[in-house]
């Protein structure tokens, strides 16, 4: 059965319903809509996902028949903004941008490109659906780990790599500790089949239609796989779940030497 992974990234994505984040609390839509877009908050995202987030997707050597990223983002993101984003990964064939319609919450956004993007498979696929955040990496190995779970033997888990690391970031990294945090959204994946004689998908589809992660195992079987370290979450104030109390605790852990990290993300500028 043919493989394929899809690895899922929100990037300014302005969702009408979203009262969870930090951003959008006790504000109305338009201030909301206002503070995701401000040209201060862009310009350090967009540094963010040129210089981690995306090298670590090309450190993977994506094969765009077995791998695609997709990265959603707002309909409604300045022009300047998109047409960089666009050009950032017009180089690789395995990179889409989706723009989106604030009336979209990224759950319902997600399942039909998916299931266009299936469509293109005349036979049947295995296929998993994982989050990754737009200024966060995964390992460069990632994939060749995840290729183990790809089987519909599978079907219907989720896989948490649960050992990763934090790096405190200001203008640049300062400092990295390791992380080990179950069901971590970071690199979640979520484990389905597609069938071409089929015109649906056997729900839930891809790793969104669960839910919250916290509460992942409650929703399917987890796998809780820590032997290596997948990802590398980067700790910095414009992060809408990065807090000072969640600073501190991480830096109270010890750190990590920079070699280490190039090991995991050779990629990425430390």
């Amino acid at each position: 059965m043919r493989k394929h992974l899809f690895i899922i990234i929100r990037y300014s994505m302005l969702e009408r319903k979203q009262v969870s984040w930090q951003i959008a609390r006790d504000v109305d839509f338009e201030e909301y809509k206002r503070n995701l877009f401000n040209p201060i908050r862009l310009s350090k995202r967009e540094k963010l996902f040129s210089e981690i987030t995306l090298p670590s997707l090309v450190s993977l050597n994506p094969d765009p028949d077995h791998i695609t990223a997709l990265v959603f983002t707002s309909d409604e993101l300045p022009a300047e903004y998109m047409n960089r984003l666009q050009q950032l990964l017009q180089p690789y064939r395995w990179a889409k941008v989706i723009p989106t319609s604030a009336d979209q919450h990224i759950r319902n956004a997600v399942a039909p490109i998916i299931m266009n993007e299936l469509k293109k498979h005349d036979e049947p696929v295995c296929f998993g659906t994982t989050r990754l955040d737009d200024d966060d990496a995964l390992a460069h190995y990632f994939t060749d780990v995840m290729n183990q779970y790809l089987s519909p033997n599978f079907k219907g888990f989720c896989v948490s790599f649960s050992r990763g690391y934090a790096g405190i970031y200001e203008e640049s990294f300062t400092s990295f500790h390791a992380q080990e945090t179950p069901k971590i959204a970071l690199g979640l994946s979520f484990i389905n089949t597609y069938d071409p004689t089929k015109s649906t998908l056997d729900e839930p589809i891809t790793v969104f239609s669960l839910g919250n992660h916290r509460k992942i195992d409650s929703v399917c079987p987890v796998i809780l796989d820590a032997r290596n370290p997948m990802f590398l979450r980067t700790m910095h104030f414009s992060s809408d779940s990065t807090t000072e109390d969640k600073v501190k605790k991480i830096k109270t852990t010890p750190e990590i030497d920079s070699s280490e990290i190039i090991k995991a993300f050779p990629a990425i500028r430390i």
